[in-house]
């Protein structure tokens, strides 16, 4: 029998797998009886014991493109697919995934917009001051997170614009 002890000790990731007894329960008329050995992931039994799922990723778009997500951690059902809808809205859809009133979208722009104007704030030629640009993310319905970025243009104020640098953190609660 190999000693447990030997293992070497790590950090688990969401998807990695927990050897485990699937409980029979007579109130429930689809579980197995005789307690068979299932496995578990990491991430089913974390939001199992605290009601949240969770998902972090770098959004980065250019151009007319789709935004592409450098994703850290996925606890969702499964990958958010990004698109670029209009210029400066840009879409997260996966079937079902955002509850209505307990999901959570907090977005962080690593983006500056560099408006024309002047050391003295007048409207200038050079861009001489840089301004974060402004990211709204809405929940849009049940399958839908919408994204709109806002850039200063030096003339008119916050426009809607492509070009997105971000993190977005999304947590669904139970």
């Amino acid at each position: 029998m190999a000693n447990i002890s030997a293992y070497p000790t790590i950090t688990p990731k969401g998807a990695d797998l927990i050897v485990g007894s699937e409980t029979y329960d007579s109130t429930d008329a689809t579980s197995p009886k005789g307690n068979p050995t299932r496995n578990f992931t990491v991430s089913s039994i974390i939001s199992a014991n605290t009601g949240l799922t969770s998902y972090h990723a770098s959004l980065v778009q250019t151009g007319t493109n789709a935004p592409v997500a450098t994703v850290m951690s996925n606890g969702l059902s499964a990958a958010i697919v990004w698109a670029r809808t209009g210029v400066g809205v840009y879409t997260g859809t996966l079937t079902g995934a955002f509850t209505a009133n307990k999901t959570s979208v907090i977005v962080q722009s690593n983006q500056l917009t560099s408006p024309s104007m002047t050391a003295d704030g007048a409207q200038g030629s050079a861009p001489t001051n840089q301004f974060p640009t402004q990211i709204q993310a809405v929940v849009t319905d049940a399958n839908t997170i919408t994204l709109t970025s806002f850039g200063l243009d030096g003339t008119s104020g916050a426009t809607k614009r492509d070009v997105v640098n971000c993190f977005i953190e999304i947590k669904v609660f139970s």
